[in-house]
């Protein structure tokens, strides 16, 4: 996965029609990034957090950017044994879904929680190959596509996505912890309870410059430093 600009990632949502919200402070955006080893059909799927799941929002008008590991696609488990075998594996297809997530839970721990359609892939094939057909995409009000956590630096997706958005991170790290903070604060700040996510392929983002010392780079919007 190549590194992240805020800037650069900015852009090209605009470029795709997806929104970003910038009027207020923790107004959050929710973009999931898939990587070029997950977004092919024919891929192998390598069973690996290699997407990121970014947020960013101002405060007091000023950016702030975070990026999670996570997977997009599900696990080689369940691409072989489908939750559910006769529609396939679901794997979500790039694109905005807006007010699609509540703060909720996943098995009892905080989570985003699907609350709107989404667009899914099927694939049907049993094998450990991604298939995303367009003429297998289905829209469906609650598949229980959350974005929620793994385990702490978990070698595999595994058993921890049918089709979720996962980040490599168990409930109880400082990481995870972090990722729900956002949410929980957007809710205190009167932003209600509904999040939108949008999803890009990384193919489509213009790479970023070189890092400068300290592993930190600088673009047009701010300084940021690497997270993961």
């Amino acid at each position: 996965m190549k590194r992240l600009s805020l800037d650069i990632l900015i852009s090209t949502l605009r470029v795709l029609g997806h929104p970003v919200f910038e009027r207020g402070d923790w107004n959050i955006n929710t973009v999931g990034v898939r990587s070029r080893k997950n977004d092919e059909t024919g891929e192998e799927c390598d069973d690996r957090f290699n997407d990121r799941v970014c947020v960013f929002y101002r405060v007091h008008g000023k950016w702030r950017f975070f990026t999670y590991a996570a997977a997009t696609v599900p696990g080689r488990q369940y691409l072989v044994n489908p939750m559910l075998p006769e529609y396939g594996a679901a794997i979500l297809v790039p694109g905005f879904y807006r007010g699609a997530y509540i703060l909720g839970t996943h098995y009892g721990k905080p989570a985003l929680q699907q609350a709107g359609t989404m667009r899914l892939y099927r694939d049907a094939t049993r094998d450990t190959v991604f298939d995303m057909d367009p003429r297998t995409i289905r829209e469906a009000d609650w598949t229980g596509i959350n974005i929620h956590y793994s385990a702490d630096n978990a070698p595999i997706v595994g058993p921890w996505s049918a089709g979720c958005q996962v980040l490599r991170y168990g409930p109880e790290s400082a990481r995870y912890r972090e990722f729900i903070g956002h949410y929980e604060r957007a809710i205190e700040a009167g932003w209600g309870n509904k999040f939108s996510y949008g999803l890009v392929r990384e193919e489509g983002i213009p790479p970023v410059p070189p890092l400068i010392k300290g592993g930190i780079w600088r673009d047009a919007i701010g300084v940021f430093k690497c997270l993961i």
